[in-house]
């Protein structure tokens, strides 16, 4: 069988490109307007965007939930003083998906040490669930690690 012999990312991507092609069942997309030639130049530049932007997390607030974009300073999001790492675990599917494996094995090494929900205090359910709980399901779903 094929999916044995492909990466977990590889089926996932190639699973991706059939709905892209509309080989799935659904209504097939417009064709893009870009040329095919032009998608790897595109892709490159969005991977050293999203690069850059995570660099600065990581240098400027590293575990905590936002980075204000122009002052560079961190907040939470959730709860004053208590961070979840929101950005962080928003981020891991994204980091799976663009390849960076040393930062996404940092991210994950992040929550497994330091993510903590024992916090007694009032919480926004729906932003919790959508953010949190689904990027956690996403990176798990990405990567299989538990």
């Amino acid at each position: 069988m094929i999916r044995n012999r492909l990466t977990r990312r590889h089926a996932l991507a190639l699973s991706g490109g059939f709905a892209a092609l509309g080989l799935t069942g659904l209504p097939a997309r417009a064709a893009p307007s870009v040329q095919s030639e032009d998608w790897a130049a595109l892709g490159a530049d969005v991977k050293a965007e999203f690069k850059w932007a995570w660099d600065h997390y990581v240098a400027k607030a590293w575990g905590k939930d936002e980075i204000n974009p122009v002052s560079g300073t961190a907040r939470s999001f959730f709860i004053e003083g208590h961070d979840l790492g929101l950005s962080l675990v928003e981020a891991l599917d994204t980091l799976w998906i663009m390849e960076l494996d040393e930062e996404f094995q940092a991210g994950v090494d992040w929550v497994k040490a330091h993510l903590n929900f024992d916090i007694d205090d009032y919480s926004q359910v729906f932003e919790t669930n959508i953010r949190l709980v689904g990027g956690l399901i996403s990176a798990h779903l990405a990567c299989g690690d538990p």
